[in-house]
């Protein structure tokens, strides 16, 4: 290899950045930032939505949390992720035949970096079973 060869060779990884390496081998962080129950689905205006990544329970952590129409709740979770998960949404009830989760969406977290801007907002919308949910979510490269 010539020595303008291996100089040019030596800029192109110089020059990729912390960023776009992550973004080529796959790697960005993905930050759950909150959900909001648009309409819900229980008698008495209460749900109890779970959020799954990968079908690994991240909100809420522990229990259940009611949510009526409108309400907004935090989450501010962070994850390393290198591939493309599966995000799911769950709505709990308990009934006389026992527990039961229904699903109300899933789709797959997929994230491009838009122009040289290093992080971006993006809104999931699940709706199913008589409710309406969207979820918050930060990716940064």
């Amino acid at each position: 290899m010539t020595t303008l060869a291996k100089t040019q060779t030596d800029r192109l990884f110089t020059d990729l950045g912390a960023e776009a390496a992550s973004t080529i081998t796959g790697g960005f962080r993905f930050r759950v930032n909150w959900i909001k129950a648009r309409d819900v689905n229980d008698r008495g205006g209460v749900d109890e939505p779970i959020l799954k990544l990968n079908g690994r329970r991240i909100w809420p952590r522990k229990g259940v949390i009611g949510m009526r129409a409108g309400q907004f709740r935090f989450i501010g979770r962070t994850f390393t992720l290198r591939s493309s998960p599966a995000l799911s949404l769950f709505e709990y009830d308990n009934t006389r035949s026992g527990k039961r989760y229904d699903q109300i969406g899933r789709t797959i977290v997929t994230a491009l970096p838009v122009g040289n801007r290093k992080d971006f907002i993006k809104r999931y919308r699940f709706s199913g079973r008589g409710a309406s949910y969207t979820v918050s979510a930060t990716f940064d490269f």
